[in-house]
This record gives structure tokens, sequence and C-alpha cells, in this order.
């Protein structure tokens, strides 16, 4: 062990999935969703000729297959696509934009657990490196990391990847964020909620750890970090 019981002789850096490893799934699901979904009428109202929401709105009227849709249309495919989890690049771009303004104002703090902060500073401290891959855009991932309930976690963190390196479930996604790193496969420990990512990771040849918040810990499987 490095620095921490959980993390195998060798290992050098550390790859983390956000929800349901750092971050509760619930803090999404049950106040992030709903809170982009209630302001979405009047971002798009009042920030929609901006240059950075119009072509996200574009694209959206695009993929919902109207580029002329009018805005109340449009409003509820946005809705629509927030209360079925769609993974689309502009609706992941517009919800950021909402939640940073919400970050920003107060409204809005990340519940990150509280073994956390101490875990990914232990980790630092040893001698690790840290980076998250999550299907939170990285715009998103920083947010939710400088505005944390704990304090802003930011510099612990050395890199963020999000799905536009591929699919979580993907060998290929792992093996190209080691390249990006520039360190080798066998260096890294994956840990994650999702037993599918871990295969996945696995089959690149990253060791890995499943993180079960709720579950009972067990060979392989971690309950908390420290």
């Amino acid at each position: 062990m490095e620095g921490n019981r959980v993390v195998p002789t060798g290992c050098r850096a550390i790859l983390m999935d956000l929800e349901g490893t750092l971050l509760p799934v619930t803090y999404v699901r049950e106040s992030l969703f709903p809170y982009a979904r209630e302001r979405m009428a009047s971002f798009v109202a009042q920030r929609g000729d901006r240059e950075e929401v119009w072509p996200l709105l574009k694209e959206a009227r695009r993929l919902l297959g109207n580029p002329r849709m009018a805005e109340p249309d449009l409003v509820q495919g946005l809705r629509r696509w927030i209360d079925e989890d769609r993974k689309y690049a502009p609706l992941k771009l517009i919800q950021t934009l909402i939640w940073e303004e919400g970050y920003f104002s107060g409204e809005l703090r990340a519940p990150f657990y509280g073994d956390v902060r101490s875990c990914l500073q232990r980790w630092r401290e040893s001698g690790l490196t840290l980076y998250i891959f999550s299907a939170c855009a990285v715009r998103a991932q920083k947010l939710h990391l400088a505005f944390s309930s704990d304090g802003d976690l930011c510099a612990l963190i050395s890199g963020h990847f999000d799905v536009r390196f591929g699919s979580k479930k993907e060998p290929l996604s792992y093996a190209k964020i080691a390249q990006a790193t520039g360190y080798h496969v066998g260096d890294f420990l994956f840990l994650s909620d999702d037993g599918e990512e871990l295969e996945a990771a696995s089959a690149a040849g990253f060791s890995v750890l499943l993180v079960a918040r709720d579950g009972e810990r067990g060979p392989g499987v971690i309950v908390d970090l420290c």
C-alpha cells in the first residue's frame, strides 16, 4: 500500500468516477437535475442569444428534429431529455451553465462524501496523481469540486476527463486516458460504483476497485476511501 489501504503497490495514479464514488448520485438526480429543469425556460429566454448559448440551442433543435422549433417546444424537449437522463452534449453544457449560476449565487453546494478531502490530500502527499473520469462535462466536474460542502477541492485533482474520451464502458477510453496522462495503464487504479465501468477499465489493464458506499466491504469492494 502507498499512502492508503486501498491503493495497490506500484500504483502511480488514481482515476476516479465522480457520481456515486466521490459525490452522492442522489445529489445529481434529486438536486441538480430538478434545479436545471425548473430554470430551463427562464435560462433559454434570458440567455438564449448569448454567444456561448445560442449554438447549443441550435444543436438541440437539430437533435430534436426541427431546426426552427419554437422556444416553448425547445424548452419542453430539453426538459424531457433531463427526465430521461440523456447524455446529449448540448444538454450537458446547458445544464452546466445553469448550475454555474447556482453555484456562484450560493444556492448550490456539492455534498461530497465526508472522507473525500482527507483521502485525496493523503494520496497527493504520498506522491499519487489524481484524475476524474465522469459522464459530467469537465466544466461541471470543476464546478462541483470548486463549490463543495468541504471547500475548494480543485487543487487536489491533476486532470479531468469526460465522455469526449469515449464511453466509460469501453476499454479504449481508459487506454486513451492513460496515454493522455503519460502513464502506463498498469500505473492506474480506477475507482467506481459501476461494475461495467470497472470491467472496461480492467480489460484495458487498470487495477480496479468497486466503491459501494451503501454496501458491505469485501474482496475488491470498499465502502469508504480512507
